[in-house]
């Protein structure tokens, strides 16, 4: 059972599909690609052991592998991004409005 209090990072902050211009991506994103496939791993990765999982810098790019070659679970990407990026998304909206 896993308790986690922080919240998800902003996919958009992750700057997906943006890999063309790796070399120019700054460490905050880094920081935060590494972040936010920390969390998807724990939520969608079948994994028993802590160990399972590379070091924090090196995250990003194994998610990425994961993704890639199905090791993730299959319905993931749905379920980030219309629930949880969603929710993100709305408060924007409510945040931009005042």
């Amino acid at each position: 059972m896993l308790y986690y209090n922080d919240k998800i990072p902003d996919v958009e902050l992750c700057k997906i599909g943006n890999e063309f211009e790796e070399n120019m991506i700054n460490a905050n994103t880094t920081n935060i690609q590494n972040d936010y496939a920390t969390k998807m791993l724990l939520l969608f990765f079948p994994f028993q052991y802590k160990t399972d999982f590379p070091n924090f810098e090196n995250r990003w790019i194994y998610f990425q592998n994961c993704s890639q070659n199905g090791m993730i679970y299959w319905d993931s990407e749905r379920l980030m991004i219309k629930n949880i990026q969603d929710v993100e998304n709305s408060k924007k909206k409510i945040i931009n409005k005042r």
